[in-house]
């Protein structure tokens, strides 16, 4: 029983953002801004964090990761759901656009945190080409990566951020 919540959580929450966004459309923009904004700032913050070689910092950085990849797991389905309600509005191109956007960078975070988990700290005995691939992979490609696609999904909502009212009055 439990696998199968597991299972349709996604579903659900894709259903719920698109309920959201269809009967409450600002609080939805308002949603859709802060998801990628919150996650580029935990992002920043666990980068950080892996720049400091004390204990304090490696927690943050680790359990800081956790907390990043439960935040794109509850907000990528839901920003999903909203981009299916706004396909209209947007194109159907700009929306499969968006949704593998938002699958690639939830994606590239269980990578960047499944390599964490096999880096040096697992294994002391890691050969020094092994600790090479290690901090390129772990260290700059997936968090490059995974950065770009942060400022492709806030550049994404970037059209629906300013969007004029009949009086021409932003919202």
């Amino acid at each position: 029983m439990r696998d199968l919540i597991r299972l349709l959580s996604f579903p659900a929450t894709i259903v719920a953002g698109w309920i959201f966004a269809k009967y409450v459309p600002r609080a939805a923009r308002l949603v859709g801004f802060a998801l990628p904004a919150v996650a580029m700032l935990h992002f920043l913050v666990v980068a950080a964090a892996s720049f400091g070689h004390v204990a304090p910092w490696n927690t943050i950085h680790r359990w800081g990761a956790h907390g990043f990849v439960i935040l794109l797991w509850l907000g990528v389905p839901f920003a999903i759901g909203m981009a299916v309600e706004a396909a209209g509005r947007r194109g159907i191109m700009a929306t499969a656009g968006l949704i593998l956007l938002l699958l690639m960078s939830l994606a590239v975070a269980f990578s960047a945190s499944i390599t964490g988990y096999l880096g040096p700290s697992t294994q002391p005995d890691l050969s020094p080409e092994g600790h090479r691939r290690f901090a390129v992979l772990h260290g700059i490609a997936l968090p490059l990566l995974l950065f770009g696609l942060l400022l492709g999904w806030l550049w994404h909502l970037r059209p629906t951020l300013s969007k004029p009212s009949r009086s021409g009055k932003i919202e």
